[in-house]
């Protein structure tokens, strides 16, 4: 499903749902997690965003702010995401 699906949820179920309604939070966190994947496709798919984002990663591994093995190892706190079609 693609991002905007998950916006029209958002807004149908903000019509007549509590701000803490629990499907209502779930569907935010779903809509802003849809939201990241289509960035990160577009950046990977798009060469100039693809370079800036190696010329941002090798500016913090150049002031010691980030490590290769931050990069390269698994992070057990790291979300799952599906395999790309």
């Amino acid at each position: 499903m693609t991002w905007t699906h998950h916006r029209a949820r958002v807004a149908a179920l903000s019509r007549d749902r509590a701000e803490d309604d629990p499907e209502l939070v779930e569907a935010r966190q779903q809509l802003a997690e849809a939201v990241q994947e289509d960035r990160v496709v577009r950046a990977v798919d798009d060469p100039a965003q693809l370079a800036r984002a190696a010329a941002i990663v090798r500016a913090a591994l150049a002031r010691r702010r980030l490590t290769l093995d931050a990069l390269t190892s698994p992070q057990q706190n790291a979300p799952d995401f599906p395999e790309a079609c």
